[in-house]
This record gives C-alpha cells, structure tokens and sequence, in this order.
C-alpha cells in the first residue's frame, strides 16, 4: 500500500476498495491502465488525495506537506505525461470520434479503475459493517431477521 507518511498521522486515506477489472472503459482507458504499475497507481492516487485536501471542502480533514506534495505532483505528472505519449495513438482514436469530451470520460474510467485495482482492508471492514446494519434493517423491517445471520455468514 502506498505510503501516506507525508499525511498528517491519522488523517491519510488508502484507495477505493474493490479489484481491478480489466476491460473496462475503451481503448484509451484499457491502455492508460495497462501501462500503469501498481507503484504508479499509488503514487496519483496519492496525488489526487493531496490535490482533494485542497478543495476548500475538504480543508481540516487532512494535512499536507506541501512540500512533500510538489514531490509528489511533480513526479504524477511526469508520469501522467510519458503515459499519454505512451497511448497517443489510443487517445488520438477517441478524440477523432468523440472529441475531448470522449477523452476526458476515458480519464475518468482510468481514475476510477485505478482506485479499484488499490484495495484496503480497512475500507472493506468498515464498507461491510454498514452493509450489514442497513440489511439487518431491512431485513428486520420485512420480518426475515432469524435468517439474516445465514445471509451474512455468521
């Protein structure tokens, strides 16, 4: 997992939980993606988590050292650039037949499935307890309680 050292203690934030599935997205995404290693992932992860704290919706929640972050954002879009040279030609074939719009949705599925591929045991414990207490309620609601402990494995 990627290391959010530079995060005040206690306020650093891992990956969207769920695995990677390839396939997903069209040919600039599934090539973004290919040419991604996983130490790459963390690392715009890690700068899009910095880039948020910025917004001013999200000041207080976490703090960042900016200068650990101009590191961090150097070296993302560094990354970021040698990438898009990487699948120009996938990026030109969306832009000729979806024009920048169709670019930027291809990003998007990229960042999305980036944040798939980092998973986080903490999210997924926390993401299961409220899935259970909203099934138990819902369960309880319809009258189907004695089963819901079967249902969820226990």
């Amino acid at each position: 997992m990627a290391s959010y050292r530079w995060l005040s203690p206690g306020r650093w934030i891992v990956g969207v939980l769920c695995l990677f599935q390839f396939g997903v997205g069209g040919p600039l995404a599934q090539c973004l993606i290919k040419n991604s290693p996983l130490e790459q992932r963390q690392l715009l992860v890690e700068w899009v988590i910095a880039t948020y704290a910025q917004e001013p919706q999200f000041k207080g929640l976490i703090s960042v050292n900016m200068t650990k972050y101009r590191e961090v954002e150097e070296k993302a879009l560094n990354f970021l650039t040698l990438l898009l040279r990487e699948c120009a030609p996938q990026m030109l074939e969306v832009f000729t037949t979806k024009g920048i719009q169709g670019v930027r949705e291809e990003m998007n599925i990229y960042g999305t499935l980036i944040g798939q591929s980092l998973s986080s045991t903490l999210v997924q414990q926390k993401t299961d307890l409220i899935l259970q207490r909203v099934l138990r309620s819902i369960i309880q609601g319809r009258g189907l309680l004695p089963s819901i402990g079967n249902l969820l494995g226990q």
